[in-house]
């Protein structure tokens, strides 16, 4: 038959086989399967397909990849074990036994100064293997030379304890353990062509914070846009966050919605970062990323210590869907360590003509570094915050090396009368009262005593001042706009309405200051205009804007303001008793001022009498 009695053919290769028996068990090559209901095989296929399976897998590696995601759903084991038996009653060779490494406190990455560092290593293994009791060892290497192994020491059965020499600052030891399998021999972990490395720190610096709340100078590309997520996209996968994992502000790649099919990479480049003289290097951010598995579709983040050549720090290796905030760590030691200008991109694409997710959003953004002093007092901050005068200040400073207490001072008492000082306990604190450059010595003396010095500066930028004393009236349905003038602050300044009082009426203020729109009311509205600057200072004051609405509508010429706006005989006599007679003021100068010359006189009297009895010239229109 044509269609093979409904694919009884196709439908029967040795996957359908396997999948078969997954779910409702059977015996087959003399091997019994517990089938776990199609259901949920049917989940493992999936993660299977999504994650681990690309297509060049051979069946071997596609056994591995339900395994791996039978253990990812299961970590109690039951399914991975009845996806083996249904791989092997399929005849499916499958890899040989291998161990597996965990680390309990960690991998170390940072070493003190002139000591040793011990860590945990537990061994286990897989596809019915048994480590070898005892077999564990330690590989080390100091600043690139030949590989010492020692025993680690057993503390109890397959849990190790492996102890890294102790360094100097400015030195550095890569490192790998291995075990023993009882069939399978020697596996290491990692592979002693890519091993850990660790180096000597006495304290942790941050180099680069941004929430995103302001502005700092980041390079955005294509679709890339710092703003408030909105929790869109989705088409597959799940969408982007409704909120920011802190504040309201990320940077995200396409707010509104999912990345495009066919797109091709389109970074977003931090500013320049400093890292002189750190080691161990790290990114450390918030994510919330959606994209499909990188045979299709790709995110990377790069880095580059000269802004021109980049380096692939991180990429997604399978598909992701987050549906949460994650935090994420990222070693950038390789590229960033001792150089002083360090730049980081997130990039999306490239992706293909299929599926679309989410894409990039980002917050939270942290970079760290570590310094290393040997055993002498070193005074470890180097500059401090710009600051705003009147707004209270305070800055802990830090040392290392020292012996004992350390006890501050400003050693030429230089910050006297400027609101500020230095506590023995190393805060600079105070209300700075006058602006320009504070510049001071802070002296750290311990216990031994050592003493050390550090010139510091803090740059007093005046406080802030709004200018404008009144606002321009503005006319009702007419094109209004008026700039905000401030001085003083630190930082970017972003100014506001801070009641929302010009919420729908047709007027907006923008961070900028610039007051714009068309009026669609009338009246006086009492706006408190706030302006704040880039460490949260701010100012504020009430200002008046009145919106008239204008009296002449039309054309001009209707003295009398007669509601039908016509313009009449009585007209005439009315602007007659406010020139000659009466004086009577008028209901609307503006109807009456029928030439535009700033005054109504004989010669708007005359034009009315033209547009009535002489030569019928029409009335021109309301200004």
């Amino acid at each position: 038959y044509a269609n093979d009695y409904c694919g009884v053919h196709t439908n029967s290769g040795v996957g359908n086989k396997w999948f078969y028996l997954l779910s409702d068990g059977g015996t087959h090559n003399s091997v019994s399967v517990t089938g776990i209901d199609v259901a949920n095989a049917m989940q493992i296929a999936y993660r299977a397909n999504v994650h681990y399976w690309t297509s060049s897998s051979t069946y071997g590696e596609a056994a591995m990849g339900t395994i791996s995601a039978a253990d990812d759903l299961d970590p109690s084991g039951t399914w991975g074990t009845q996806v083996l038996n249904a791989w092997n009653a399929v005849q499916v060779p499958l890899p040989k036994p291998f161990l597996v490494f965990t680390y309990p406190s960690g991998i170390p990455s940072t070493l003190t100064p002139g000591e040793t560092t011990t860590f945990s290593v537990s061994v286990g293994a897989t596809l019915d293997g048994s480590p070898v009791s005892g077999s564990g060892q330690l590989h080390y290497a100091i600043d690139g030379g030949a590989y010492t192994a020692v025993s680690m020491t057993e503390t109890s059965t397959d849990n190790y304890e492996g102890t890294l020499p102790a360094l100097g600052c400015g030195q550095y030891v890569n490192f790998y353990v291995s075990a023993s399998e009882t069939t399978e021999g020697v596996f290491n972990d990692p592979d002693p062509s890519s091993p850990n490395t660790a180096k000597p720190s006495t304290n942790e610096v941050l180099v680069f914070s941004d929430d995103f709340e302001t502005f700092q100078s980041w390079q955005a590309t294509g679709a890339w846009t710092r703003g408030a997520p909105t929790g869109g996209g989705g088409e597959h996968g799940g969408p982007d966050p409704s909120s920011a994992y802190g504040g309201t502000t990320i940077y995200g790649y396409n707010l509104a919605g999912d990345y495009p099919n066919d797109m091709s990479e389109q970074p977003l480049t931090s500013p320049v970062m400093d890292c002189s003289g750190l080691v161990n290097t790290r990114l450390s951010f918030q994510r919330w990323l959606g994209v499909e598995q990188p045979l299709y579709d790709h995110a990377y983040i790069r880095a580059s210590n000269n802004g021109s050549s980049w380096v692939t720090v991180w990429e997604n290796e399978v598909q992701i869907e987050d549906t949460e905030w994650i935090q994420t760590n990222v070693d950038l030691s390789a590229v960033a360590d001792g150089q002083s200008t360090v730049y980081l991109r997130w990039v999306m694409g490239t992706s293909d003509g299929g599926w679309v997710f989410c894409g990039w959003n980002i917050d939270d953004v942290e970079v760290y570094g570590s310094q290393c002093f040997d055993d002498e007092l070193t005074i470890l901050t180097t500059t401090l915050p710009d600051w705003t005068e009147g707004v209270a200040y305070s800055q802990q400073l830090s040392a290392a090396g020292e012996v004992g207490t350390i006890t501050w001072s400003d050693k030429y008492g230089d910050l006297v009368g400027s609101g500020l000082s230095l506590s023995a306990a190393g805060l600079v604190e105070g209300t700075p009262v006058v602006t320009g450059t504070l510049s001071f010595t802070a002296e750290a003396t311990d216990e031994q005593p050592t003493v050390a010095e550090q010139p510091l500066t803090i740059l007093v930028n005046p406080a802030l001042v709004i200018s404008d004393e009144t606002l321009p009236d503005g006319y009702l349905g007419e094109v209004y706009s008026h700039q905000l003038i401030g001085s003083g602050g630190t930082g970017t300044t972003v100014w506001s309405d801070k009641n929302n009082v010009l919420a729908g009426s047709g007027l907006t203020m923008s961070a900028q200051g610039l007051i714009s729109g068309t009026p669609t009311s009338g009246g006086e509205f009492g706006l408190t205009v706030q302006l704040q600057d880039g460490i949260g200072a701010d100012t504020e004051k009430l200002l008046n804007l009145e919106v008239i609405v204008p009296c002449c509508i039309g054309v001009v010429g209707n003295i009398d303001c007669d509601p039908s706006q016509i313009v009449d005989i009585t007209d005439v006599g009315v602007l007659v008793d406010n020139l000659f007679l009466t004086l009577t003021p008028l209901c609307c100068y503006e109807e009456a001022n029928i030439d535009f010359a700033g005054v109504v006189d004989v010669t708007d009297l005359q034009a009315l009498i033209d547009n009535q009895f002489l030569t019928l010239t029409p009335m021109p229109p309301c200004p």
